[in-house]
């Protein structure tokens, strides 16, 4: 009975921190799933808007609540800076078509793709 009690116990504590290990790290598939769905909900809210529908300001404010989410998300698993990055990526690159260039603190070019800006913010600013 006390071998039981303690095996299950050792069980929880190991499925926390395997949970907690899970939920910190966010592979680059989640990562662009992520971002693609992000895009797709804006590029179809702003059709939307085009159309006379507004769901940047008024009662359904449904923007500023997808925002809210993706950011509590990224914050989950990376820092402040980290999730600048995101966003300079997304709405200052418009997720990489606008070419910017960025560096890092040693003059390396940094987070010109999807792929460079995941492997950035998981090297440097992962929580």
């Amino acid at each position: 009975m006390i071998k039981h009690s303690i095996q299950k116990q050792i069980s929880k504590k190991k499925l926390k921190k395997d949970t907690k290990k899970n939920l910190i790290k966010m592979e680059l598939k989640e990562f662009q799933n992520l971002l693609e769905k992000f895009k797709s909900f804006s590029d179809k809210v702003s059709e939307l808007h085009d159309m006379g529908f507004d769901f940047y300001e008024g009662k359904y404010q449904l923007v500023s609540d997808v925002d809210n989410i993706i950011n509590i998300t990224f914050l989950s698993h990376y820092t402040e800076h980290g999730v600048d990055w995101i966003n300079w990526f997304i709405f200052e690159t418009d997720y990489g078509k606008n070419k910017l260039e960025a560096w890092d603190e040693n003059k390396n070019l940094i987070c010109q793709d999807l792929e460079s800006l995941h492997e950035y913010i998981t090297k440097h600013h992962k929580k």
